[in-house]
């Protein structure tokens, strides 16, 4: 039986990690596996010391030591702390209880009077020394397991104190890729990262120089890097591996455990890995995206097959949209630049489209955002994270850009609000946010490139939406604010700013309510005359039958 492994911490010559509910340990060289705790909720870091293992559960540090089999509680802070390791007989954590925002600065906890010294480095959500005292410390790098290949301005960095005056400067120089877990080994320092593009365990000089990838990982990014100076353990996809310092010898240590070690094993919930879907027209197939891997299958039987099918993945999907039934199409992350995947039925990729396939579209679209399809042609609408729009039509080969960002402007934009294509395919209909709490809805002619603003700025109006018919046009509008009193605090409330409003397109078109009047008087009218002409057939029947009787007779005669 296959053990997933979790949040490994290597001493000496012994590993602890979290399997289940529990922390186990095990040596390295006899594989003899301990179980040192029993089952607690949600525990998300752990530490192995010589003396002991600290762990945090439910986002409060607690301590066990050597030969004792009860635990000890060491924080009661009302904000989430979690254990980063040890410094000599303390235990490092790191909080954010002085920031309201996800800013986390790192603290030494003493076991024994259970009081907090702040390290001086700021910001840091990691944290190493070696054996010169020298200290590197992580910023940012919140989900670089999660949001893989992400280069934005989040991504994890490693800043450096080799003077030991609590100034701190940058490692490296590239600060794109993510660098996280740093773990002081000899004159190195390892970390992880994804600067080869795909997760892997590198480490560099102290002043930034030779970096050497250590791993070759291709399916999972590595996890939770830890280490001593002769091994370093980290995980990837729920398996342990030790990689040797001295050979730099990557080995996968197998866990020996019995099926019923885990019983009380965590349930693990499918929705929060669950991203998005589409159903198709008739309703017969469903994509899903899930922890990035696109999936189909039909609404009442049969398997469930992941697409490209027979194929490795080549990135993560996202934006599904079908234009036939038969037809699926999904934007992906393909190496470092998003394309867009055609499927027809369920097989491999028919066609895969990028930015400079389309004339009109001259520069790169970027990250794709949102991306609706036409509901007869094909043809696609899409935004980008630099909330711009553009329009593809996938036969022809062509598209054009709606609402661009120019390099010059400094107003921020949001992002576009809600767009929706006509029933005939010439217009769409999108919320343009102009400035704070205000957006107009605009009607974008496809086939003349004309702007028309239906609705003016003056309110928060978004989501619009065509009717069947093409009549009319719905949105939601933040214009009837009436504020009341709270019935807690003592101040002024409003409630459902937003409500539903309608616009005519045409000059003829008749308002809603009296449109819905003229087609129940038209049924109405429609039903009579149906009635009437009933009831002639029915006359015209009788007297027929009463003439074959009078004839009938007058034979008989």
């Amino acid at each position: 039986m296959s053990a997933y492994i979790r949040y490994p911490s290597v001493c000496q010559s012994s590993v602890a990690f979290l399997l289940g509910k529990s922390i186990w340990t095990m040596t390295l060289q006899a594989q003899e596996l301990t179980r040192l705790t029993g089952d607690y909720d949600s525990i998300k870091s752990l530490a192995l010391h010589p003396k002991g293992i600290a762990w945090s559960s439910m986002g409060q540090v607690f301590v066990q030591w050597n030969g004792e089999s009860s635990s000890e509680q060491l924080t009661y802070s009302s904000t989430p702390v979690s254990v980063l390791g040890w410094n000599q007989d303390q235990i490092v954590i790191k909080t954010g209880s002085k920031h309201p925002f996800e800013i986390s600065e790192i603290f030494l906890l003493c076991p024994c009077s259970k009081q907090w010294t702040r390290v001086a480095c700021g910001e840091a959500n990691a944290i190493a020394w070696d054996d010169q005292n020298r200290c590197v410390i992580q910023r940012a790098g919140y989900r670089y397991g999660a949001w893989q290949r992400y280069q934005g301005g989040t991504v994890g960095n490693l800043w450096i104190d080799t003077e030991k005056n609590q100034n701190f400067s940058p490692l490296l120089n590239n600060n794109q890729y993510n660098y996280v877990c740093p773990v002081c080994v000899k004159d190195r320092i390892f970390f992880l990262s994804d600067v080869s593009g795909w997760g892997n365990v590198h480490s560099v000089l102290w002043d930034g120089s030779d970096m050497r990838q250590h791993t070759k990982n291709l399916e999972f990014y590595p996890m939770h890097l830890t280490g001593t100076q002769d091994h370093l353990v980290y995980t990837v996809g729920g398996t342990l591996h030790v990689l040797s310092v001295k050979d730099e010898v990557v080995k996968t240590v197998c866990v020996p455990i019995s099926a019923g070690a885990t019983k009380n094993d965590t349930s693990y919930n499918a929705g929060s890995y669950y991203r998005t879907c589409a159903l198709s027209k008739t309703g017969k197939h469903l994509s899903i995206v899930s922890r990035g891997q696109l999936f189909q299958m039909t609404c009442y039987k049969g398997p469930v097959w992941q697409l490209p099918y027979g194929q490795e993945p080549f990135g993560h999907y996202r934006c599904l949209q079908w234009l036939s039934d038969k037809e699926l199409i999904a934007v992906c992350d393909e190496g470092k630049q998003d394309v867009l995947h055609l499927f027809q039925d369920i097989g491999s990729i028919e066609t895969v489209y990028k930015w400079d396939d389309f004339s009109g579209i001259q520069r790169e679209w970027g990250r794709i955002t949102v991306m609706e399809a036409h509901p007869e042609k094909r043809r696609l609408v899409l935004s980008n994270h630099r909330h711009e729009l553009f329009w593809l039509d996938l036969e022809q080969k062509n598209g054009q850009w709606i609402e661009t960002v120019f390099e010059e402007c400094t107003q921020k934009r949001e992002e576009i609000a809600g767009v929706s294509w006509s029933p005939c395919g010439q217009a769409l209909a999108y919320g343009l946010p102009s400035r704070a709490h205000s957006s107009s809805i605009v009607i974008y002619d496809v086939q003349n490139n004309q702007r028309h603003v239906v609705v003016e700025d003056i309110f928060e109006n978004v989501f619009p939406v065509f009717d069947p018919k093409g009549r009319y046009l719905f949105f939601f509008s933040a214009r009837h604010v009436e504020s009341t009193f709270d019935p807690v605090h003592f101040s002024s409330q409003f409630e459902a700013p937003l409500l539903p409003f309608v616009v005519t397109l045409l000059k003829d078109t008749p308002s809603l309510l009296y449109a819905a009047l003229e087609e129940q008087h038209q049924k109405s009218e429609n039903g009579n005359a149906l009635e009437d002409e009933k009831n002639k057939k029915f006359l015209t029947s009788q007297k027929k039958k009463m003439q074959n009787k009078v004839q009938k007779h007058n034979q008989a005669l």
